[in-house]
């Protein structure tokens, strides 16, 4: 995705955001989660798309640091994180929480289980149940201005009241 013609992608995006017009449109933040490339250029992208269309309310996902402080040693272990050190979300600035359980849990597992180079090997290290515990509880926050910004130009809040106005 790093690698993508940016402008094609972004124009393609605008063209889905607006022929589907969504409620809803959920990405990574500026972080990528684990400072992948392909995530943060997801993140620029879809944002950079979402500010021309606006459609649909945008929401960043991320690890919240408290998940960080319960679960940081796995994704240390694994060499997960390609930044010097994972920022998380501010507990206080989650937006929404979804803890998965049931067949929405199993969902996502089988999503996962399709990166098997990415996954498989963690799944069987750490056991399953463990696995599960760790992946299941999905967190989003609202972007801030200067995020915006960054990702495409002028603030594209959109009249959606972004967090923190003026904050990083």
């Amino acid at each position: 995705v790093a690698d993508a013609p940016a402008d094609v992608v972004v124009a393609h995006l605008v063209e889905v955001l607006d022929e589907v017009r969504p409620t809803t449109v959920a990405t990574f933040g500026p972080d990528g989660i684990t400072g992948h490339p392909d995530h943060v250029a997801c993140w620029q992208l879809v944002t950079r798309a979402w500010c021309e269309v606006g459609a649909g309310d945008l929401w960043y996902a991320g690890k919240t640091r408290s998940w960080l402080d319960r679960w940081r040693s796995l994704p240390d272990r694994f060499e997960m994180w390609m930044t010097e050190e994972p920022t998380g979300i501010v507990d206080a600035d989650v937006g929404l929480a979804v803890d998965l359980e049931g067949p929405d849990l199993d969902r996502k597992r089988a999503v996962l289980a399709r990166h098997c180079s990415q996954t498989e090997a963690v799944a069987a290290s750490i056991g399953e149940s463990t696995f599960l515990r760790w992946i299941a509880q999905e967190t989003f926050r609202r972007p801030r201005p200067l995020e915006l910004v960054r990702a495409r130009g002028p603030v594209c809040d959109h009249g959606r009241g972004v967090v923190g106005a003026g904050a990083s």
